[in-house]
């Protein structure tokens, strides 16, 4: 069964880790929720990314992603309300 987190809230203008922010394993396959009023970036790397890099996909508002498990670290660059489950 997954396991649901508590929603959290991101600040605009920097790159989070989403596994330090919810104290989930590097590695964890996870589904992330974008569930603020606004689009947010997304990327799988082993140290933060560089603001203004190519290195990201588009998570729309309301839109789901699924990280796999053994991939990188997750990282969200946005301002709003991010949920994570960990399937």
């Amino acid at each position: 069964m997954a396991d649901t987190l508590s929603n959290q809230v991101i600040t605009e203008d920097q790159w989070v880790s989403l596994n330090t922010l919810f104290s989930v394993a590097v590695g964890t396959a996870i589904t992330v929720h974008n569930s603020s009023q606004k689009g947010m970036l997304i990327s799988l790397a082993a140290n933060q990314p560089i603001v203004g890099g190519k290195n990201w996909l588009k998570l729309p508002v309301d839109q789901i992603a699924t990280v796999p498990a053994g991939d990188p670290e997750v990282w969200v660059y946005g301002a709003g309300d991010i949920n994570i489950q960990v399937l």
